[in-house]
């Protein structure tokens, strides 16, 4: 028996897959805090090559979401992007993996991970 492993993020012929667009969402609203905590990632294709994705990210450290555009740019078996800040302060820089039921974020510099969800947004 021939067992192949493959890493998460690609298909057998080492491309990415094709199904990583969709929703992610680990957005929620605190009653008792009466805030929105959490993150949000709308996956679509770019312009160009297979390879090349967009997402509408979201962020929501209590109270309305900062939101923004951004490329998504594969970085072996994850893609990297960066949310820019307002300010001219340095961008803040993300790793995103997918699977079938989830995108796991981390925050580059403090290493914090959020799981979101694949399905619905927390606006529908």
């Amino acid at each position: 028996m021939l067992l192949t492993l493959i890493p998460l993020g690609t298909s057998a012929t080492g491309s990415r897959p094709h199904r990583i667009s969709g929703i992610y969402s680990s957005l929620a609203y605190s009653s008792e805090a009466g805030d929105l905590t959490g993150m949000e990632l709308e996956v679509f294709p770019g312009p160009g090559d297979q390879l090349n994705w967009r997402a509408l990210f979201q962020l929501a450290e209590g109270g309305g979401p900062a939101s923004a555009l951004v490329e998504l740019r594969p970085v072996g078996d994850h893609y990297d992007f960066s949310l820019p800040t307002g300010g001219g302060g340095p961008e803040i820089r993300f790793s995103v993996r997918f699977n079938d039921r989830e995108a796991v974020v981390e925050n580059v510099v403090g290493k914090r991970q959020e799981h979101l969800r694949r399905g619905r947004s927390y606006w529908e």
